[in-house]
């Protein structure tokens, strides 16, 4: 997963962008993302991702939306996401990355 976030910007929130990439394509993904910066904890994250993907939504096609909690320590971050907006439920899972 690479992530790239401007932290030269003021404000309440810090936007970047996401991608992953996969020997299956079909897992691959890409999109923006924004950090709030308030109410952050000190070794925790909260991030907000929006998907290039489409899916079936409720009013028609939509781009699914991710939800990152995860603490960071040194260059480890490791939590929980949920993906949602897509009819089917949502998915939750486990993140667990480290800076090249």
């Amino acid at each position: 997963m690479t992530v790239t976030i401007d932290e030269s910007r003021e404000g309440a929130l810090r936007f970047g962008t996401w991608s992953t990439t996969f020997p299956d394509p079909r897992f691959s993904d890409r999109g923006s993302l924004q950090v709030p910066v308030d109410g952050q904890q000190p070794g925790s994250v909260v991030i907000l991702l929006s998907s290039s993907r489409s899916c079936q939504g409720v009013f028609g096609p939509t781009q699914p939306s991710l939800a990152v909690s995860a603490s960071v320590v040194g260059d480890h971050m490791a939590g929980t996401y949920v993906e949602f907006g897509c009819i089917g439920g949502v998915i939750e899972g486990t993140l667990d990355l480290r800076r090249r």
